[in-house]
C-alpha cells in the first residue's frame, strides 16, 4: 500500500511538473510573439514616417513645374488637371501642358515606389481661369 502511496505521489510531481513546463512553454511563446510584433510596429511606423517624408518632397518639385506652365492669356488657354495624392487634388495649367504635367506628376509619384501609395477625397472639380496671366482654378458654382 506504501508502494501505491509513492506511485501516486510521484505521479502526481510529474504531472505538476508537466503542467508548469507547458505554462512555461506558452508563456515564452506568447513573450516572443509579442516581442515581434513590437519590433513590427515600429518598422511599420517608420516605413509610414518615410512614405509621408517622401510624398512631401515631392509636393514643392510639382509645385515648380506647374508654375513653370501655368502662363495664359485667356480663360481658355487654361485646363484643370487632377494629380491626386500626394500632389494635390487640382491645379490649373496651360491646356497645352496637360499631357506633360500629367506624365511628370506620374512619374514623381512612382519614383516612390508602391509601398507610398496614399489617397484623399477631393472636392469636385473646379474650373480653371486666367488671372493676371496665371492659370488659376475656382470652385465651381
Amino acid at each position: 500500500m506504501n508502494d501505491e502511496k509513492e506511485n501516486l505521489a510521484t505521479s502526481d510531481r510529474k504531472r505538476n511538473v508537466a503542467r508548469t513546463l507547458l505554462i512555461l512553454g506558452v508563456a515564452t511563446l506568447l513573450a516572443r510573439l509579442s516581442w515581434a510584433q513590437d519590433a513590427d510596429g515600429g518598422s511599420g511606423r517608420d516605413e509610414a514616417r518615410i512614405c509621408r517624408e517622401r510624398n512631401a518632397a515631392l509636393r514643392p518639385a510639382f509645385e515648380k513645374l506647374v508654375s513653370e506652365h501655368n502662363g495664359c492669356l485667356h480663360s481658355p488657354d487654361c485646363a484643370v488637371v487632377a494629380p491626386g495624392c500626394p500632389l494635390g487634388c487640382y491645379v490649373a495649367v496651360s491646356r497645352s501642358d496637360v499631357p506633360m504635367i500629367e506624365s511628370r506628376g506620374r512619374e514623381l509619384v512612382e519614383g516612390n515606389g508602391p509601398d507610398c501609395r496614399c489617397m484623399y477625397k477631393c472636392p469636385p472639380e473646379p474650373r480653371s481661369s486666367c488671372t493676371n496671366e496665371r492659370c488659376t482654378t475656382e470652385s465651381a458654382h
